[in-house]
């Protein structure tokens, strides 16, 4: 397998099990944990971009732009959740 369907699929992976764990979290520490581990500065998206220059520079801007909409895309869910847990506490 190239390391352009390495990195490929590693962000597909992260993305899918990010979100299918994002989606069975409740409370704030469990959502605060899941950034951190998922969007923060140590994150498995983030080590995407670190190992760009593995790939072909052919390929970097089509795996760089993947790894920001990955990064986008779990951002928003992010924010979706913990606007639902706002509102769910403010309910309470």
């Amino acid at each position: 397998m190239s390391e352009k369907n390495t990195l490929i699929g590693e962000l597909e992976t992260l993305q899918t099990r990010a979100e299918v764990e994002l989606a069975a979290l409740d409370g704030d520490e469990a959502l605060a944990n899941w950034k951190a581990a998922n969007l923060g500065k140590n994150a498995l998206v983030m080590t995407v971009f670190k190992r760009l220059s593995e790939a072909p520079a052919e390929e970097r801007a089509h795996i760089g732009q993947l790894a920001n909409q990955v990064k986008r895309a779990l951002e928003a869910a992010y924010e979706q959740k913990a606007a639902a847990s706002r509102e769910n506490a403010l309910a309470r």
